[in-house]
């Protein structure tokens, strides 16, 4: 995931992909070409739940949710469309993994406010600040 950004405004993210797969999906009872295979629908539908109550995704989620995208790339808009999204996908959200990573990214990030800042915009509550922040302090 090396070209992908994060724009919470854009119509056209990840998140919003899987969603349209999954509001068209019937949970395979029936073969229909619409939604995700047997194989998928319960994987698809737990990511698009995920996104439908803003809850981010792990990086490894967001991957395969990618793999998704591209495998069902017909049903989203046909290949040159997803194909040109897929150079440089766009999530709604950062993935939860990488929250914490990308506010520890900063050399200054040790100290409390600085670290504390950043770990609030991903709207955490404080005393998971305080929990992130004693485990991120060198031993």
């Amino acid at each position: 995931m090396e070209n992908w950004h994060v724009d919470p405004f854009a119509t056209t993210t990840a998140e919003a992909l899987i969603c349209s797969l999954a509001g068209v999906c019937n949970g395979a009872s029936t073969w229909n070409g619409s939604g995700f295979s047997k194989l998928d629908a319960s994987f698809g539908h737990s990511l698009a739940d995920k996104a439908a109550n803003s809850r981010p995704w792990t990086t490894k989620q967001a991957l395969a949710a990618l793999k998704l995208v591209r495998k069902y790339r017909k049903q989203l808009g046909g290949d040159d469309f997803i194909n040109k999204w897929l150079e440089t996908p766009v999530f709604k959200m950062t993935p939860a993994d990488q929250a914490f990573t990308k506010a520890t990214d900063h050399p200054n990030s040790q100290t409390p406010e600085n670290f504390i800042a950043k770990i609030r915009m991903q709207s955490l509550p404080l005393y998971m600040m305080q929990i992130l922040y004693r485990l991120s302090k060198p031993r």
